[in-house]
């Protein structure tokens, strides 16, 4: 068996646990209205919205939609930077049961392609035009490889039609609301594959992990004014937590749109902030920030950190100078974060730990054999429950692939101790994490390998203070004179028009890879390389 499916024995579950709340995101976001209607929503330092005017401008675009012919199911994604047009979108897709899928700015023609044709999106939305790039441009060049697309949306100007023009529409609305038990939003996810995954979420595993799980272990409340520092646009920790989350409650919810540490200090500041999202990357480079202290962020009193594992010592340093209890949360976003701390949690537990159980969710320890391992020994932690994704959209495979009779396997090691209190220990995987960013070393090979020079490539992350790793590329030449530099391999790569942030930072030219008997690249001796080279400068 693959995904864990609803049944009535699990909604007794989840009912008891008190992590069931079947009601729609754009229903609840109404209710909240009700009683904060004059108040601030959303703020993403260009467009301001009350909650009154978040309910008008979504209904509004929701029937836009319609208009256009987009119908119950169907798949609108939404190209954008961290702006107040994500959740805007998401609400009005739910108003009328279609699916939104959230696509990152950064993303170019090979994911973004990719991404178009695996869902079958029928609307695309764009941010503007910039003098680095022209998102609408890159779909004229892709657009006839995607049979499914019918509409291309432009959020700020341009020749496409426009959000402006989609959100003029009566706000009569058509269609029914997204069934708060099927699936109707989308997070986009890296794996072990060469390209992403899109993961489907029902708004009540969502309400799960952010009603049930989130909300109460950071205390928030309808007085919190959130800021979303984290990148929000692939529908995970930068939206989820500091976006959705407050809209559920009546609280406000701030968006950078563009990172910079001296930026996110000021915001923190002039917001009026009293918690934030953050990934591990953004907290370490706020710490290289001189003068960093309480009397920047005087009301920030919680940092919520996800994405990545943050170092325990950086962890003290924040609560330390900015005066907050730092909150972490371990979790996937294809699996759901069935860990969370307490921001009343013990110092020690607080900042060692990823935490205990959330409501609705279950976690095991697996020795490789697959049994159950006792308190304190360590293995593979695996996961089911409510807040988890409900499959990859046309991608049944990677359902038994990544879930085994509903649980779901994590590649991750951790030590469970005698009260509860989980510490990931390492990764059985692979996977690269670079500043919240999954990397798959697979799909760097690849494109390193059509590379002239190069005759062999093995890929593996190596350790860093602020990124938390980085991409490392060993190369066997075709010819010892003439091996690649890092800087032809990279133009390589921009060439074939992948991420920038997935680009090798750093390259190792060796004269053959190590293997196994089996004929698989041994990638520890990779790494020991590494470690060797580094520590003696050899």
């Amino acid at each position: 068996m693959g995904v864990e499916s609803l049944t009535e024995e699990s909604r007794k579950r989840y009912r008891a646990e008190n992590a069931w709340f079947p009601i729609g995101y754009a229903a609840q976001l109404d209710h909240a209205a009700e009683s904060f209607g004059d108040k601030l929503a959303l703020d993403d330092g260009v467009e301001h919205y009350t909650y009154s005017q978040v309910v008008d401008r979504t209904r509004a675009i929701a029937h836009g939609l319609r208009e256009l012919g987009v119908g119950a199911g169907d798949v609108v994604a939404v190209q954008s930077p961290s702006r107040a047009w994500l959740p805007l979108m998401h609400l009005a897709c739910n108003r009328i049961g279609a699916v939104y899928l959230p696509l990152s700015d950064s993303w170019r023609h090979t994911e973004t392609e990719h991404l178009l044709r695996l869902s079958e999106a029928v609307v695309v939305c764009v941010p503007p035009d910039t003098e680095a790039f022209s998102h609408r441009e890159m779909l004229d060049e892709i657009r006839h490889r995607l049979p499914r697309l019918r509409v291309v949306i432009s959020l700020g100007g341009g020749d496409a039609p426009t959000l402006e023009e989609l959100a003029a529409s009566p706000t009569t609305l058509l269609g029914v609301p997204a069934d708060p038990e099927q699936w109707s939003f989308c997070m986009v996810t890296s794996g072990t594959t060469a390209l992403p995954k899109i993961t489907k979420w029902t708004d009540v595993g969502l309400n799960s992990l952010l009603l049930a799980g989130f909300g109460p272990r950071i205390r928030l409340s309808p007085d919190d004014t959130a800021l979303a520092l984290a990148p929000a646009n692939t529908g995970a920790t930068g939206y989820v937590f500091p976006i959705m989350a407050p809209l559920l409650i009546g609280a406000t919810s701030v968006i950078m749109p563009k990172w910079s540490p001296d930026d996110a200090v000021r915001l923190l500041g002039s917001s009026g902030a009293t918690f934030a999202t953050a990934i591990p990357t953004q907290m370490v480079q706020l710490l290289g920030l001189p003068g960093l202290n309480r009397d920047m962020v005087p009301k920030l009193t919680r940092f919520n950190n996800g994405g990545a594992p943050l170092a325990a010592d950086a962890a003290a340093q924040i609560e330390d100078r900015l005066g907050c209890r730092v909150h972490s949360m371990y979790g996937a976003t294809d699996g759901g974060v069935p860990v969370m701390t307490d921001v009343d949690d013990p110092d020690e537990v607080r900042l060692s730990t990823v935490g205990r159980l959330v409501p609705g969710m279950l976690i095991r320890i697996l020795d490789p054999m697959g049994a159950d391992q006792k308190p304190g020994e360590p293995g593979e932690i695996v996961y089911q429950g409510l807040q988890h994704t409900f499959g990859y959209l046309n991608e049944p495979d990677r359902d038994e692939e990544m879930f085994s009779d509903g649980w779901y396997h994590s590649g991750d090691v951790a030590v469970v101790d005698e009260v509860g209190y989980v510490r990931i220990v390492g990764r059985i995987k692979e996977m690269i994490l670079r500043g919240g960013q999954n990397i798959s070393p697979r799909e760097i090979e690849d494109a390193i390998a059509r590379h002239p020079g190069v005759a062999q490539v093995a890929v593996v992350g190596i350790p860093d203070p602020v990124m938390g790793e980085r991409v490392c590329a060993f190369v066997v030449p075709h010819s010892v004179g003439e091996a690649p530099t890092l800087e032809s391999i990279k133009e390589q790569m921009l060439g074939m028009r992948l991420a920038k942030w997935k680009l090798p930072e750093r390259l190792e030219v060796i004269d053959r890879l190590p293997m196994s008997a089996g004929g698989k690249v041994v990638k520890s001796e990779l790494k020991a390389l590494i470690d060797t080279k580094d520590r003696w400068g050899k």
